[in-house]
């Protein structure tokens, strides 16, 4: 994939420094003064975003892991951010997937108080050891996902047997569990094949 340095305009600063101080100053209304220590996983390709969240998260206090829901603007080439979830999500699974268990950083934070000092993680930047999560069958992702550079990377890990995904965990493989995922897993061909035109398949070309 090809990458790019994006520099923040001042403006922009300003603007998501502004939104902090109205953070900030709803919680000294509420007689507290939140102190953190964050830290965030940021994605190579998209490190500036990366980092007004992470201006963000620090400024407002926050301690925890979060994620963001993003949508990209073809209109002007940007990702437009619309909600955090202050927990783990599904998907969150793919920072696991690639060697950064998610959990172990709560118990190194608050149980080992091992983090103080340490530089920021980033996400794997060594190519040969990337892997793929997917929340959908890989039939699935083959046949519905847009062809682009993306896609095309995601095969040649799929290729590689360098993919993985939530639901199917060796350690967790009781037959009634199997049986389970499976079936979820089968019924994502029939609803796909129902409302992926109606929902996502209009905005794309033939």
């Amino acid at each position: 994939m090809n990458t790019k340095t994006t520099v923040i305009s001042q403006a922009e600063l300003d603007a998501q420094f502004a939104c902090c101080d109205k953070i900030a100053a709803y919680w000294q209304t509420k007689g507290r003064t939140p102190t953190a220590y964050v830290e965030t996983y940021g994605c190579q390709q998209n490190e500036a975003d990366s980092e007004k969240l992470r201006g963000f998260l620090e400024a407002i206090g926050f301690v925890g892991f979060s994620n963001f829901d993003i949508k990209y603007d073809a209109r002007d080439g940007q990702y437009k951010f619309f909600e955090i979830n202050l927990r783990q999500g599904r998907s969150s699974f793919y920072v696991t997937l690639n060697g950064y268990n998610l959990a172990k950083w709560y118990v190194d934070d608050y149980a080992e108080d091992s983090l103080a000092g340490q530089e920021t993680v980033y996400a794997n930047k060594l190519e040969s050891s990337h892997m793929l999560w997917l929340g959908v069958p890989e039939k699935i992702f083959k046949e519905y996902a847009v062809d682009n550079e993306a896609k095309q990377a995601a095969l040649k890990l799929i290729d590689a047997g360098q993919v993985g995904t939530t639901v199917f965990y060796d350690q967790d493989s009781s037959f009634k569990r199997w049986l389970l995922m499976k079936y979820m897993f089968h019924n994502y061909y029939k609803r796909f094949k129902t409302y992926f035109q109606v929902n996502k398949g209009q905005y794309f070309d033939k």
